[in-house]
Parts: structure tokens; sequence; C-alpha cells
């Protein structure tokens, strides 16, 4: 599937992304199988995409899943602000500035995690999973994507990337951009499958079927994991 003109329809819709902003939208396209995503949600019922940042891949799924409505949930005020002003928004889509633990509804038929629990401890993982598990629906899906640390040296490859990015950011960019491109200081926490898997389980995920689909273009160890309640 070609996502080329999808990208540059969601980037023409944006009032505000600053260049650093364009590169991550860009960039993330570029490292996530969306198709393989696809696959996995249902087409219709309502989506969690939860840490949405800027809401790329939020618009992307109203844009192939039109009768889903699409909840994007992140905890940035500026990453919503930047996600809620486009030129148009669909009508199956709305964003919250917050975590998952400060939404009142419920139900929903399918969750995305994408590149996002790396940022959590084990504890504030653990926590969401147990958050996202009460919150779908029976026989509703998780779609977590994150990198496989199991691929040492694609994973190590992948680390790095983003640290260099920043200091070259923090060298040449304003404060703004470094702000944007993440100020975290905790550093990245990745797990190996069955490290995953284990945790997983234990917050009462039957975990259906794992992805190892690492990019052939780009040295990024994508994996999926598919589950249900």
């Amino acid at each position: 599937m070609n996502f080329s003109s999808e990208y540059k329809q969601i980037k023409k819709n944006y009032r505000s992304l600053i260049w650093v902003e364009n590169f991550i939208l860009w960039m993330r396209f570029k490292i996530t199988p969306l198709d393989k995503l696809l696959e996995l949600f249902p087409e219709s019922g309502k989506l969690l995409d939860l840490g949405c940042g800027f809401g790329g891949f939020s618009y992307f799924f109203s844009i192939k899943r039109p009768m889903v409505e699409i909840l994007g949930v992140d905890p940035s005020e500026r990453r919503i602000k930047t996600a809620e002003d486009v030129y148009l928004k669909p009508v199956n889509i709305k964003f919250i500035k917050g975590k998952i633990d400060d939404l009142s509804e419920g139900s929903f038929d399918a969750i995305s995690l994408i590149d996002v629990t790396y940022l959590l401890s084990e504890q504030e993982l653990v926590k969401t999973l147990k958050e996202c598990y009460k919150k779908i629906t029976p026989g509703g899906v998780l779609v977590l994507k994150t990198m496989n640390k199991a691929r040492s040296f694609r994973y190590l490859f992948s680390i790095a990337s983003p640290i260099f990015i920043k200091w070259l950011i923090s060298l040449f960019g304003r404060k703004k951009t470094i702000e944007v491109f993440g100020s975290r200081e905790n550093k990245p926490r990745y797990y190996r499958p069955q490290e995953e898997i284990k945790i997983l389980e234990s917050c009462g995920w039957k975990v259906v079927d794992v992805f190892d689909t690492p990019l052939k273009f780009l040295i990024y160890p994508n994996i999926i994991y598919f589950c249900k309640k």
C-alpha cells in the first residue's frame, strides 16, 4: 500500500506544524507498517489512539476507517493543540489532552499504542495496560507497536539515532524546537518479545499474534502485538 498521498494530504491539513514536527510526522509514517495495523483494526466501532501525539495516525485512520469513531489522547497540551489546529477536521475524530485514566468514557472496540510504551516505566506500563483492559469491550482488540529489543543491532542503531538528532537540534535549533522533539529525561524502555508478552498477559490480555516486521529500507525493528480481551 502506498501512503505517500495520504501523508501529503494529512500534512497539508495542518495549520501550525513547525519543521521538526513535520519531520517527526514524516518519519513516523516512514517507520510504521500502517498496512499491517489497518488489517488488525475493526471497520466500525470506537478506536482509542492512545499517545496520539500530533494526531497524524488518528487522521490517517479516520480516512481509512470512516465508519470508526476515533478518539486521540495525549498528555501534551502542545501536541493536542497542533492536532486540533487543522483546516478540515473529519466528523469521526476528536482529541483530548490527558492519559487513559483521565477518560470517563469507555467501551472502546480497539485501542492503539503506537510507539508509546517505551516512554513508560514498567509500573506505568502495567497500569496503562490494565486501564486499557478496563475500557475495552469484550472481544475488543489492543494493537501495540514498539521496537523489538531482541534484534540487537537494529535496536541499538534505532535508539542511538534520535539521541544524535536531538543533539544536533540542541546545537542549531531553537528552544521551542527542542521541546517539541522531546525533553524526556527517562531513558527509553524496550523489551524482548517474551518479556512484553508476559507483561501483557499479566494485565489480562490474550496475545493472539505477534508480527515481527522490521523495515527493509530502514534499520528499524518494528514488532506488533495483537491482543484481545
